[in-house]
């Protein structure tokens, strides 16, 4: 998704679009289904990969009144496929980004400066935004390290949904914090 919106930014910048001609509801739902369907795909094939918890390890958990599940063993295709997406496509896309990004900054250097500063302002957004997959990065290096046997306890199990959240929540407040538009209407609320 950061990856569509460098580009989108570029493409808009590069040709000079001033007036963006908003796409038929066919190819928005296209372009929704490009990005979202690997995402989709890599979901099902870790959920796929559950198996419901022995009754030995629930009891040694002291988890015998919840409903949970596991993965028995890591080999299996399934949960090797939804890793590999997080392993290797997204740092696939994180390279790409910056390289669209030195594209972006160098179309947005070139422009006058009145509309410089616009730009300018949401190529930031899009770099403070490229920080919010360190929170999944850091929820999934919490969860390996219980799945290893490596830290195993209860703190690497409130962790990764702790970490995927805080991030997650960041996303309005870089919104708010840099975007002027967004910033004048929090101003003027927190006045009234």
């Amino acid at each position: 998704m950061l990856l569509h919106s460098f580009c989108f930014r570029l493409y808009i910048l590069r040709d000079k679009l001033v007036q963006v001609v908003i796409t038929s509801p066919r190819i928005t739902l296209l372009i929704c289904v490009c990005l979202y369907g690997p995402t989709v795909f890599m979901m099902y094939m870790f959920y796929v990969s559950f198996e419901y918890t022995p009754p030995e390890l629930m009891r040694s958990l002291h988890f015998e009144e919840y409903p949970t599940t596991w993965h028995s063993t890591v080999l299996d295709y399934h949960f090797v496929i939804a890793l590999s997406y997080v392993v290797i496509l997204s740092p696939a896309a994180m390279v790409m980004i910056f390289f669209v990004q030195n594209k972006l900054i160098g179309e947005i250097n070139k422009m006058n400066s009145g509309a410089r500063e616009h730009h300018s302002n949401v190529a930031k957004v899009f770099t403070f935004q490229m920080l919010l997959p360190l929170g999944v990065s850091l929820a999934s290096g919490a969860w390996l390290s219980e799945v290893s046997e490596l830290w195993w306890n209860e703190k690497p199990e409130r962790l990764i949904m702790t970490l995927s959240s805080f991030f997650a929540l960041c996303s309005p407040l870089i919104n708010l914090t840099f975007l002027p538009p967004y910033r004048r209407i929090f101003g003027k609320g927190a006045k009234s």
